[in-house]
């Protein structure tokens, strides 16, 4: 099963830039340990203006991505490769490292965990040197 994650955070939600996709690493080999490591792949997008994504939430301070934290996760997999109490595990595990790397700020923090299953006939992957 490859999986990956994409991941969205606020300037307000960053704490250590390279720290949560390192944790999302670690929960994923704790929860499958028999996937290669080269199958989980981890997309990190900061949502700061000079990098180009933005954030804008309507009637926060006039939709300032800059004062609002904020972590999206969208985790694909491929359909049929998760039943119900996994998915729920991955979904709560996810969470958790979302919650873990926020910290004191938690509390402050609007986190978004979601499950994409991809059908494998939507999926054409090329890896180089095979």
């Amino acid at each position: 099963m490859a999986v990956t994650y994409n991941i969205a955070v606020s300037s307000k939600a960053t704490r250590t830039f390279h720290d949560l996709p390192k944790k999302f690493l670690i929960s994923h080999r704790q929860f499958d340990p028999t996937l290669p490591s080269s199958s989980i792949k981890i997309l990190h997008h900061m949502l700061h203006n000079a990098k180009g994504y933005f954030l804008t939430v309507g009637g926060v301070n006039g939709g300032d991505e800059m004062s609002y934290g904020y972590i999206r996760v969208v985790i694909d997999v491929m359909k049929g490769t998760l039943d119900g109490p996994r998915k729920a595990e991955l979904l709560k595990r996810t969470m958790d490292v979302c919650l873990d790397y926020e910290g004191k700020k938690a509390g402050e923090t609007e986190v978004e965990v979601r499950i994409n299953e991809i059908e494998e006939e939507n999926v054409l992957r090329v890896i180089q040197g095979q």
